[in-house]
């Protein structure tokens, strides 16, 4: 009827607002394919249709879609102004409305186009629909209405930005996910336009609040993604003037480590993700020391340890052991009880006394060792992936070269212990773990202060050997290729600092390494081999950068003693 001319036109104007409210209120049938022909329709109205028509239809969509009202601002411009009370989203409920959304792009884009500033944040947040059918119709819609995804967040940034801290808001946690993802991808969008800086406290007080915040949510994982992208991407941003410096990125820092300790209803999901987010913000903010904060954290996680009255119904076990623990000291007060009874009998009140504290003392003595060997246990039993997790977060947190020479005295009090920690990971765990250690031993190798100019090196002559005999075990695997990998790699950077190495590592030790390395050129797996390849040449040219440098400080020496001896 839209196109059978200008007089049918005309009439199907006039009826297009009863048409419209008809076709809006029955968008919701049960029959996918009904709702599939009334949002082709609406589009075709909205064409025909009046202003005020159209932006009902606008309503509708973005209340479909989000639960949130448009509230008009002046003559021409809206808000979203969401409501106290949320519904959630149901996939027919979003689908509906990115079918509407679409067929008013296909079919009144020239109609649509007064009403995108409200229409494009909703279609935004839609690109990142867990469901493909709605994400369909939503990119569909965004294709037709602007030149590309950049441009057309460099034309709508603000929008979209309000309308994601809006559903935030919302007791829904799929709306909740959908807009940190939306953020997220916002962020990464947009990480060089001006106009973002202004929203970057917004973004950062948002996280920060809802990660401190022990309430759960399903896929709360998602925060720790947002929290890299700013890390990553703004870190020049997070360094607006503060009241104290750097105050933003350590609030951040502290909030990410806190879930590591406890992660609260989401378990090893959300401990696992928020290790691997402490582990990426460490690398972006180079200039900062986050190890000594990591470091509580894992060993805490490593040690069995909870933080008291955070664990909620996380599932870490803590409430397990204390119940097993009542029932076990419960079980032995029983037993014991029915053996002062009967000797009760035969021995005076005095004694029987004085044996009651004693068994008394006995059970507590008991009942802690058993609390002592379930937490041992539990260690024992700590996910392969939590462990490796937190081994590579320890190495992405050893402070970088940047970082010195105010992290000296942090690689100075934990080089030693890092190894140790890593050495104690290569016998009896598995093949995961140790190739993160090795991963968390490359980064300390990389940066760890070695220097003689100003300060002592970080690392002794005995910690330098033990970080030898640690490669050597990696090499010596005979089971595990990607071991003898990661390994490899170690060795490859400690030739790269043979140069300062050689000053701490005695010649024997470097032999056995070596000679470690070179057995490896002939291995059946030929990634094995070429690293070895690399790590040996990498060897020759910082052995040979030692060497000439002990040459030239020998001879700085002797001039200094022929010129001594000169004046004697």
């Amino acid at each position: 009827l839209s196109a059978a001319g200008p007089e049918m036109r005309a009439k199907l104007e006039q009826a297009s607002g009863e048409m419209l409210r008809a076709f809006t209120r029955g968008i919701l049938d049960p029959s996918a394919t009904v709702r599939k022909e009334y949002a082709r329709v609406i589009g075709q109205l909205c064409a025909v249709g009046k202003t005020k028509e159209v932006e009902r239809a606008v309503r509708a969509v973005v209340r479909l879609y989000t639960n949130a009202e448009l509230k008009r601002v002046g003559d021409e411009d809206f808000r979203f102004e969401f409501p106290d009370q949320f519904t959630e989203s149901a996939q027919r409920t979003r689908l509906a409305a990115a079918e509407i959304a679409k067929y008013m792009g296909l079919k009144a884009l020239e109609a649509s186009k007064r009403f995108h500033k409200e229409l494009m944040p909703v279609a935004f947040v839609g690109l990142h629909d867990t469901d493909k059918d709605v994400k369909r119709n939503w990119e569909e819609f965004w294709n037709e209405s602007t030149p590309g995804l950049s441009n057309g967040i460099a034309l709508y940034l603000e929008e979209v930005v309000a309308l994601c801290l809006g559903m935030f808001t919302s007791p829904s946690y799929f709306l909740k996910e959908m807009s940190i993802r939306s953020l997220d991808h916002l962020v990464g969008l947009s990480e060089k336009s001006a106009r973002l800086e202004k929203h970057i406290p917004d973004l950062s007080n948002l996280l920060i609040s809802a990660l401190t915040s022990s309430h759960y949510w399903t896929n709360k994982a998602v925060l720790f993604t947002l929290a890299t992208t700013l890390a990553e991407k703004c870190n020049r941003l997070l360094n607006i003037p503060e009241p104290k410096p750097n105050s933003t990125r350590l609030k951040l820092v502290a909030a990410v480590h806190r879930y590591i300790r406890v992660p609260g209803r989401g378990g090893r999901a959300l401990r696992i993700a928020a290790l691997e987010c402490a582990g990426k913000i460490a690398r972006a903010f180079k200039a900062l020391d986050t190890f000594c904060s990591a470091k509580e954290a894992i060993v805490a996680l490593l040690e069995g340890q909870e933080e008291e009255g955070e664990t909620g119904s996380s599932g870490t076990g803590k409430e397990e052991v204390e119940s097993t623990n009542k029932m076990d000291v419960g079980k032995m007060e029983e037993e014991q009880d029915r053996d002062r009874e009967e000797e009760g009998r035969k021995m005076n009140v005095k004694e029987a006394g004085a044996r009651s504290e004693d068994d008394g003392d006995a059970r507590d003595k008991d009942g802690k060792e058993r609390t002592a060997k379930v937490k041992a246990k539990e260690r024992e039993n700590l996910s392969p992936l939590v462990r490796a997790a937190a081994l590579k977060c320890l190495g992405r947190c050893w402070p970088g070269k940047q970082a010195l020479p105010g992290a000296y005295r942090t690689m100075v009090q934990n080089a030693r212990w890092l190894l140790d920690l890593i050495k104690a990971h290569q016998r009896g765990h598995s093949w995961n773990v140790r190739v993160s250690s090795f991963e968390a031993l490359k980064h300390l190798t990389t940066s760890v202060y070695l220097s003689k100019s100003t300060r002592a090196p970080a690392l002794t002559s005995p910690d330098a050997k033990k970080l030898c005999d640690i490669v050597i075990l990696g090499i010596e695997d005979e089971k595990y290729a990607a071991v003898r990998k990661a390994a490899l790699r170690v060795a490859e950077e400690m030739g790269g600092r043979g140069e300062a190495l050689g000053a701490i590592i005695d010649g024997e030790t470097w032999e056995k390494l070596v000679g470690k390395v070179s057995s490896l050129l002939k291995d059946k797996d030929s990634d094995v081999a070429l690293l070895a390849e690399k790590a040996l040449g990498s060897f020759d040219a910082g052995l040979s950068a030692a060497a000439t440098s002990m040459e030239t400080e020998e001879k700085e020496a002797d001039e200094k003693k022929v010129d001594g001896n000169m004046y004697l």
